[in-house]
């Protein structure tokens, strides 16, 4: 008869608890991204973000934070004539 190594119920206990943290971090990063979208995208549910009544601007994302980001940086690459210059126009 075999005799049970004596790490191997906390090795399948590990391996249980990296997986459900991985798959509970997949799972919230998707409910998150749930109530991300606007209430005009023709769901019923409610909303977290998004231009509601009362909100004075649109709700920006992240990808437009990045393209005007890179889009800045691209005009500052254009009018500098050195590293210093390029500095302070992206910090300024």
């Amino acid at each position: 008869m075999m005799k049970e190594h004596p790490y191997e119920f906390g090795g399948i206990l590990f391996t249980i608890a990296v997986l459900g943290g991985i798959l509970g971090g997949v799972a919230y990063d998707n409910w998150e991204y749930e109530y991300d979208k606007p209430a005009s995208s023709g769901s019923g549910s409610g909303s977290w973000s998004g231009q509601g009544i009362g909100d004075p601007m649109p709700q920006k994302h992240w990808n437009d934070y990045y393209k005007d980001n890179m889009n800045m940086q691209l005009d500052c690459k254009k009018t500098s004539t050195n590293l210093q210059e390029f500095y302070d126009c992206v910090n300024g």
